[in-house]
């Protein structure tokens, strides 16, 4: 309604999610990784080559005056999203970061980050939002990297360890509740599939997942 798109950005592996989200949604903008540089990918998909190409031309014409080129943050753009690997993420997501993209929301799925076993990993993403537990981040997950286990391992431990509180819960008579498990919110109702819910969060300086 505000006019602005959303911009995805994904690799050729990701093509059918990026059709299936095409289909869904309007305002919705698709941009394919090419095998350039990170810093150029960015800088080209948010027109600051342009602004600098601009600059450079008012430049030659007028020598003897001093120009400020100082690209502005796209306002027709509210949100990206990234249809990555971990491989070209890492290099891509700050890159957009730091292309005059500051003042719009980046989100990613946490698939993302599931091959990641080191918390530096994760600060790569600074500023992204992506859904993630509660207890994304305490102890345990602390201790899991210190185990070199990959995020994905955590969230294979986090699914395991519901299903045995769940079972617990129901042999004990509970039929409903919510529960705020390991892998999500988890809404328990008698004679129905349980649901799970993740809430977004955003990655900090320190690689800790914050509310957005």
């Amino acid at each position: 309604l505000d006019g602005k798109e959303t911009l995805v950005i994904y690799e050729n592996t990701f093509k059918g999610q990026e059709r299936k989200l095409k289909s869904n949604f309007s305002n919705l903008r698709s941009v394919l990784f090419s095998d350039e540089g990170y810093e150029q990918f960015a800088s080209n998909v948010l027109g600051v080559s342009d602004s600098s190409e601009r600059y450079k031309r008012i430049n030659a014409l007028l020598p003897n005056v001093k120009i400020n080129n100082i690209p502005r943050v796209r306002e027709d753009i509210k949100n990206i999203y990234f249809l990555m690997s971990y491989k070209n993420a890492k290099g891509l997501v700050p890159a957009f970061r730091y292309n005059y993209s500051i003042g719009i929301n980046s989100y990613a799925s946490s698939n993302l980050i599931e091959s990641v076993n080191n918390i530096n990993g994760i600060v790569d993403f600074e500023s992204l939002i992506m859904p993630a537990p509660n207890h994304f981040g305490d102890d345990i997950f602390l201790d899991q990297f210190k185990k070199n286990a990959s995020i994905k391992d955590r969230l294979i431990f986090d699914n395991l360890y519901d299903l045995l509180l769940t079972s617990y819960l129901s042999q004990n008579g509970i039929k409903e509740a919510v529960v705020n498990g390991r892998s999500g919110i988890l809404h328990l109702r008698e004679g129905k599939c349980i649901s799970r819910k993740l809430p977004l969060k955003r990655i900090n300086s320190e690689g800790i997942f914050t509310l957005p």
